[in-house]
């Protein structure tokens, strides 16, 4: 009896790890999707909007965030509020290694700005998926 115990655990873990990997790459690939389009727009309105720029890149993470903590908590089917914050920090982390790697950026408030775009809605989709009333299973 203790094995069953022990495999069932493992399958919770398993189901709980994979739902976070799911909803980080769309995650990933939600935030990249707008970001092209977001800059497509942007480089299309020529100098409209170079006031508040920055700001407006904000939005993918937001939307990207918030979609991610939903796909997350709708697979898993409980902890929605954990998972969409676990699946935000895992892009935020992926973005603060790139932002020092590779751009060589110093601490901003922007960085608090991104946190705060990205683990915010991503702990509010992980609460609506969790609430859903329809079974989504991967």
């Amino acid at each position: 009896m203790k094995a069953v115990k022990i495999s069932m655990n493992e399958a919770k873990t398993s189901k709980q790890l994979k739902a976070v990997i799911a909803g980080t790459l769309i995650n990933a690939l939600i935030t990249l999707t707008a970001t092209i389009v977001l800059t497509l727009f942007m480089s299309i309105a020529g100098n409209l909007f170079e006031d508040f720029a920055k700001y407006l890149m904000l939005l993918p993470l937001v939307l990207g965030g918030y979609i991610g903590g939903f796909i997350s908590a709708r697979i898993n089917g409980a902890n929605g509020l954990l998972l969409g914050v676990i699946s935000g920090a895992a892009i935020l982390i992926i973005l603060l290694i790139i932002g020092f790697t590779v751009y060589n950026t110093d601490i901003t408030y922007m960085i608090l700005l991104k946190v705060l775009c990205v683990l915010l809605p991503a702990a509010m989709g992980g609460v609506k998926g969790v609430n859903k009333k329809e079974k989504f299973k991967i």
